[in-house]
């Protein structure tokens, strides 16, 4: 916001009491040349376009100017009574100063202002034909402060119909009972195109929103509380990009997959993490999708790092809550990530160099209808495992890649194909004793047609696979360990826009998966003997029908119908028990299956809806209830996720495990201050989950359900988000308070002895604070702390001497839990990248991760000592400070 007033004779001693807050320099100009009797003449492409923040009372323009432009190369020069000139130092001369006035009382140079028109529909009453004229009463305000507006123009195409407001911003017609579309113009504020039926007597408040600057790059906008307001869909969060750049991370990149971890009510079981917890689901209840292709592995350096280049994303949505029906195949939540060239519109290059890593993304135009995008990373060096303070790590190396890409072809102004790709290969070896390679691929090719102004569709068509290898080397078993999925996914969708009331969705989403053999080879002398097994495969067709419509101006509900069909599928084999329960000592035969499993097909109904009232113009409560089915679970013997974990789908013994949610949020925000809040409760109920039993054996194992044991499962918890968006200091406080429980049901054993325990995931609470301190509009320092409570564990709490062995006694599954979690981080920004608006550009960061070296346990494990007694034993995967250092550019 920014206020001005202003006294004196000419443009040089001019006297300004001014507040800016959160605006360009450019803004600051326009807002001061509306205001006030003062032209400025400048080269917009010369101007910063950082944001800027500072308070000025009763000072002159010059000197303000010498202040929001200290650090640039612009100098300000008076020009008689009303006109202030602001120039590139090195281009003055008479001539060019002459030419740029010039430039801008012809028109050829102009503030970049937004035109774009706000259309509004209303219908008042029913055609009578007794009816043979009516009045209308338009009331014409400001959007901001609802002051009357004096002088706007109302008029129709063939100005039949033409009126200008009066000193109470009051227009009254006498019209003929009928439609209408008319256009409300004034200076400085966005035309109004009302589509107006009116057949009776009516009275209409209209709200002009003034025009805005139109910045050279279009920034991403946070789904702050403010969005929520207006949002339907409970739990849903719009990822804010340019917030995280502000978040210190490992290695100085920007991480979308670590950063959602600000936000309440996700996440992870340490410092490495293949994936991320979302209200108290497992990893694999996630979806993560990159421009419409899953995602198996999200991560790099065995879930350090991202596996996107965050250069490359225009959109990042999590929905935690209320998921439309289009989404599902999971159970928790899902993670949709766009980076295609959609709206590309001028070339643009990017790049950076770290300590450990190298990046690069481009974009550009073609022709007016051919565009692009690329983008890579990679990187060159062990530094992140040579700082690591646990010398096996440090033995360890670790490498990986990955490339994305888009090409967008606009066939005609109404149908828009779009073709994209993504790679990621890794590997990492461990201390010489073993290690994970794994390669994620995905391909699509999607088409986006509008068939009216009310109805579009898209089709799109996906391929994508994930392959792992876990290997052993340096031992008498070495070997490698293989496995893979692909699937191929067909989706089709239909919107139709119910005025500006809603939307009404439909269509269907069809999915073929397929695994390949799961093989073990032996390496070079190794004792080993290679084999391989064929697991299942299976397919999904699912229809859905989302509605979402504004019933009331405070009240929005949206619903969805996701119907999913699984069907199990070969080649593999079905074996059968006697008695019906899995056991492996009850397997009596088993058969060939070549087709689709009769007996492994199943149905899940999902409906889901979410309510949305507005309480006033700052408060609004959002609930919802949503069911959500899945019918591939992700293997893994350990606590955390691992590279080389594989997939199984459901089949006739293994049921799709279903989710069903139940969500209530408070949200406030206001326009005039700096500070937001919301407050979302959630209650989850699992059914139908798979826990593997004790000491299980699922390597090459064709009756894999023998290892499983029924399990269902409860989560609950309170999120609470506290931001501060405006001012030199800015950031968020995230607290999450949240239990995850599972409890085994199965006839043929249990775990801890059939009673509830936490989960592996289960941290009861977690507190985000993240802070940035704008020191100079180029210059700035970043905070981030991040506490969690210490994972369950299972550990023993006694021995026994048997046989002259001491055995150990382990307590109830999950009973007891390693260390919490502390770790602050910090880093400081000098970044020129917004000093200008063409040419090369930098920006440089040095991080410090966990600062105060703290050696957080990422597991505890117990080992026999020389003295024969069973001690503890902290593994931590850090463990000390990590320096970092990255260059990034723009051009």
């Amino acid at each position: 916001m920014s206020a001005f007033s202003i006294n004196g004779q000419n443009a040089s001693d001019k006297i300004v009491s001014i507040q800016v807050e959160n605006k360009t320099l450019i803004q600051v100009l326009y807002e001061m040349s509306n205001e006030n009797d003062v032209d400025f003449y400048f080269e917009p492409e010369d101007l910063p376009y950082y944001k800027l923040e500072g308070r000025f009372d009763s000072t002159q323009i010059f000197k303000i100017l010498q202040t929001l432009t200290n650090g640039t190369n612009l100098i300000t020069l008076p020009k008689g009574e009303q006109n202030v000139l602001l120039v590139n130092r090195d281009k003055v001369s008479p001539s060019y100063i002459d030419n740029l006035i010039e430039s801008w009382q012809n028109g050829t140079l102009e503030y970049p202002i937004s035109n774009d028109v706000k259309k509004v529909a209303f219908t008042f009453g029913k055609p009578n034909p007794n009816n043979k004229s009516v009045m209308l009463n338009l009331n014409i305000n400001d959007g901001a402060t609802g002051e009357p507006i004096v002088g706007a123009v109302l008029r129709n195409d063939d100005l039949s119909v033409s009126d200008v407001s009066g000193l109470d911003g009051e227009i009254i017609l006498p019209l003929n009972p009928q439609q209408y579309v008319f256009s409300v113009s004034y200076t400085g504020y966005h035309t109004i195109e009302l589509d107006i039926s009116i057949f009776e007597d009516s009275t209409l408040d209209l709200k002009m929103d003034v025009q805005s600057i139109l910045l050279v790059e279009v920034e991403i906008v946070a789904n702050s509380v403010r969005n929520k307001l207006d949002d339907s869909r409970v739990g849903a969060e719009v990822i804010n990009l340019e917030s995280i750049e502000r978040i210190p991370q490992a290695l100085g990149e920007v991480d979308i997959i670590k950063s959602l971890e600000i936000l309440p009510g996700v996440t992870s079981v340490g410092d490495i993490s293949v994936g991320f917890n979302v209200r108290g689901g497992n990893v694999d209840e996630s979806l993560v999708l990159f421009n419409d292709g899953m995602i198996f592995n999200p991560t790099h350096i065995v879930g350090f790092i991202s596996a996107f280049n965050a250069e490359s994303i225009s959109k990042t949505t999590l929905y935690k809550g209320y998921v439309d029906g289009e989404f599902g195949n999971r159970s928790s939540a899902v993670l949709d990530i766009t980076a295609d060239a959609e709206n590309v519109k001028s070339f643009k290059g990017k790049g950076g160099l770290g300590t450990s890593l190298m990046k690069v993304y481009l974009q550009d135009t073609i022709s007016n209808k051919l565009r692009y995008n690329f983008s890579a990373r990679g990187s060159f060096n062990d530094y992140l495992l040579n700082l690591i303070a646990n010398i096996k790590i440090k033995r360890s190396n670790a490498s990986f890649y990955d490339v994305n890409g888009s090409v967008v072809y606009d066939i005609s102004d109404d149908q828009t194909l779009i073709f994209s790709g993504y790679r990621s290969d890794d590997f990492f070896e461990f201390n010489d004793e073993f290690g994970f390679e794994w390669q994620n691929e995905h391909v699509g090719l999607k088409l986006k047609s509008k068939w009216s102004d009310n109805f579009f569709s898209k089709l799109s068509l996906n391929y994508g696979s994930y392959k792992s290898n876990q290997f052993v080397i340096n031992s008498p078993e070495a070997s490698d360990f293989e496995s893979s999925i692909q699937y191929l996914k067909l989706l089709f969708n239909g919107s139709y826009q119910l005025l500006n009331d809603g939307y009404l969705k439909g269509g269907v989403e069809l999915i073929d998966y397929k695994t390949g053999n799961d093989m073990l080879s032996p390496r070079m002398e190794s004792t080993l003997v290679e084999s391989s097994i064929q697991r299942k495969s299976s397919s999904v067709i699912s229809p859905f029908l989302t509605l979402n419509y504004k019933l009331f101006d405070n009240l929005i509900f949206e619903t969805s119908l996701r119907i999913s069909n699984y069907f199990s599928k070969g080649p593999g084999l079905i074996y059968n028990y006697e008695g019906d329960i899995q056991k492996e000592d009850s397997i009596i035969s088993f058969d060939e299956l070549s087709g689709n499993d009769p007996e492994g097909k199943y149905t899940i109904v999902e409906p889901r809806a979410s309510l949305n009232f507005k309480l006033n113009d700052n408060n609004s409560i959002r609930g919802g209830y949503n069911k959500m089915s899945q019918n591939l679970i992700q293997v893994t013997t350990s606590g955390s996720a691992l590279p080389s974990d594989f997939w199984v789908f459901s089949d006739r013994y293994i049921p799709p495990q279903v989710v069903d949610q139940y969500s209530i949020g408070f949200f406030n925000t206001n326009d005039k201050s700096s500070y937001n809040f919301s407050l979302e409760g959630f209650v989850k109920e699992f059914q139908d989950l798979r826990s593997l039993k004790q000491f299980p054996r699922i390597i090459l194992n064709e009756h894999i359900e023998t290892e499983f044991l029924k399990t269902k499962g409860s989560s609950y918890g309170l999120e609470v988000l506290l931001e501060k968006n405006k001012g030199k200091w800015v950031g968020s406080l995230a607290y999450t308070f949240s239990r995850s429980f599972r409890q085994t049901i199965d006839e043929k054993g249990a775990l801890n002895g059939g009673e509830r325990f936490p989960s592996d995931f289960d941290i009861p609470h977690q507190l985000n604070l993240i802070a940035s301190y704008k020191w100079l509009p180029t210059v700035s320092l970043s905070f981030a702390y991040v506490y969690k409570s210490g994972r369950p564990t299972t550990l023993p709490t006694s021995t026994i001497l048997q046989d002259g062995f001491l055995i150990p006694i382990y307590s109830g599954r999950n009973q007891t839990r390693i260390p919490y979690y502390s770790r602050l981080d910090f880093s400081i920004t000098l970044d020129m990248r917004k000093a200008k608006q063409t040419g090369f550009r930098n920006s440089f960061n040095l991080g410090f991760y966990n600062v105060l070296k703290r050696r957080n346990a990422f597991n505890v494990f117990f080992r026999r000592s020389t003295g024969g007694n069973i001690t503890p034993f902290q593994f931590s995967i850090i463990g000390t400070l990590v320096p970092n250092f990255t260059w990034n550019f723009t051009f």
